[in-house]
Parts: structure tokens; C-alpha cells; sequence
């Protein structure tokens, strides 16, 4: 059970560092989700999004991603 909790609580961490950058998504997703959704209202193709963040050092996959192989 420890390592169940040390999980729970890294994935709260995350998810406080999440809120704080993106306020607008405080009400998206579960509090202990690894994985978070920001919605992007934009024309901007999904790849371009993708090369953006990653340029600041933040990885992230796009919905439309297509799985290798």
C-alpha cells in the first residue's frame, strides 16, 4: 500500500503544478489523473501544438497522434 499512496500523491503534485499553469482546466479531469486534457480552441494543426510545447520543455500527445506500426 505504500507505493499505492507515494503514487496518489505524485499524481496530486502534478496535477497542482497543472492547475497553476493552466487555471482554465481546473474543473477538467480527476484530481489524481496522470494524464490531463487542455482543450486548444485554435486552427493550429495538432503536430505544430506538439512541437511548441516540446520547445519548452513540456511533452505532450495530441488526440489525433497516430500509434506506431
Amino acid at each position: 500500500m505504500e507505493i499505492v499512496e507515494e503514487k496518489k500523491q505524485l499524481a496530486q503534485s502534478a496535477n497542482i503544478i497543472f492547475i497553476e499553469y493552466f487555471p482554465q482546466a481546473s474543473g477538467i479531469g480527476h484530481p489524481l489523473s496522470f494524464y490531463r486534457w487542455l482543450p486548444i480552441s485554435d486552427n493550429t494543426s495538432a503536430s505544430e501544438i506538439e512541437t511548441f510545447f516540446q520547445r519548452h520543455g513540456i511533452r505532450i500527445f495530441s488526440q489525433w497522434r497516430k500509434k506506431a506500426g
